[in-house]
């Protein structure tokens, strides 16, 4: 009898979970895998919704604790030591095959850091993909360059590792697992997320969900006012807002959403969880900010999304996707325009293809372990100018 395949994944936030939360239950109900999940960043924190609840227990999970006090580069650069010393020690305690890890956060570069030095090959999903004004994309590169295996969303992701001197044989292109995920949910009735979520939908109703941007010179607050603002000035629509990730910057975006109780169009609610948020997208008129789930799932929902500012530049984008500057004129302009057309019943979501994690778990049992690292770096064919 082959051995079981032991998987270490990891989980940073809500949405990184969402994303992975189907691949994961197939691993662990999967006898050819032995599986635990470490669970850390904003899932830790009651600030942040304390996701760590909404996991399933039947998940063999190891908690990651972080430092919530502050959200600068320094508290950043203090949770990363505790990210890279406590991963190194499971990594050590667990004796893992494989890491699989998601997307681009610093939290999953520090792992995937704590792997590369114990010698641990790395399975990564969502590499190749570009958001230039972030510090995220520096991350995703980083992270794509220390992982053996990769799993992208885009043929032009792949192009782009392949680029990176990644070896085209072990770069996988199945699609999206958000946009997949999105066929198998169920969807919550507007009633029950009215109930749990003390909210009242109303004729018309946007989601918006806005992350800092992790770029220098960004002042994330004055941003974030000008959206508020045309959200005032659109009285008749119903504007509910989550929180946003875990960044330099989020702080005060959270503190400014807090003032925001007695407003009468606008509501608050810290974390839906990944089924309810979906949910909500699906029950809401489209969503406005500069969430990647407006790219990867919000099409496949036939949702349009207003993306503002350059958080997602790079990126390529499904026909849902309105771009927008952080301006409050144009703000207002295009939240109209996309209510003129948002019965578009043509709406395509890019990033789905058929059967993106039975794919990637077949691939994992498939690979041959010996043989994946160390990797070489791979040179194009061409000539340096």
């Amino acid at each position: 009898m082959k051995k079981k395949i032991n998987i270490l994944a990891i989980t940073s936030t809500r949405a990184d979970f969402g994303i992975l939360s189907n691949l994961l239950n197939k691993i662990n109900n999967d006898k050819f895998f032995n599986f635990n999940l470490i669970v850390t960043g904003s899932h830790t924190s009651k600030k942040f919704g304390n996701s760590y609840s909404e996991i399933p227990k039947n998940l063999k999970l190891i908690k990651v604790n972080f430092n919530f006090l502050k959200d600068d580069q320094q508290n950043i650069a203090n949770n990363s030591a505790i990210i890279i010393k406590k991963t190194s020690k499971i990594i050590r305690n667990k004796k893992p095959d494989l890491f699989l890890i998601l997307g681009d956060r610093y939290e999953i570069f520090c792992a995937a850091y704590s792997a590369l030095i114990n010698y641990l090959p790395i399975a990564h999903i969502h590499g190749g993909e570009l958001t230039q004004n972030s510090l995220d994309d520096a991350l995703r590169h980083g992270i794509s360059k220390m992982s053996n295996i990769h799993f992208v969303s885009h043929k032009k992701y792949k192009n782009r590792l392949i680029q990176l001197g990644e070896n085209k044989k072990n770069i996988f292109c199945f699609g999206g697992l958000g946009a997949e995920n999105i066929k198998k949910l169920n969807v919550v009735d507007k009633k029950k997320l009215e109930k749990l979520y003390n909210i009242k939908f109303k004729r018309r109703n946007i989601l918006v969900t806005y992350h800092p941007e992790t770029i220098k010179h960004t002042n994330n607050l004055q941003k974030f006012k000008i959206l508020i603002k045309a959200c005032y000035k659109l009285e008749k629509i119903n504007f509910i807002f989550t929180y946003p990730n875990f960044d330099h910057g989020s702080r005060d975006i959270i503190n400014l959403l807090k003032k925001q109780k007695n407003k009468k169009n606008i509501t608050v609610i810290k974390t839906f969880g990944h089924q309810n948020y979906l949910s909500l997208l699906k029950h809401c008129d489209l969503m406005i900010g500069n969430s990647s789930s407006g790219i990867l799932e919000a099409p496949s929902l036939r949702k349009f999304a207003i993306n503002i500012g350059d958080r997602q530049t790079g990126r390529e984008f499904s026909n849902n996707v309105i771009n927008c500057k952080m301006n409050m004129s144009e703000i207002i302009k295009k939240i109209n325009y996309a209510y003129v057309i948002k019965n578009n019943n043509r709406i395509k979501n890019i990033y789905y293809k058929k059967d993106c994690a039975n794919k990637i778990l077949k691939t994992l049992k498939n690979i041959n372990y010996n043989k994946i690292y160390p990797k070489k770096f791979v040179d194009l064919n061409m000539k340096v100018i």
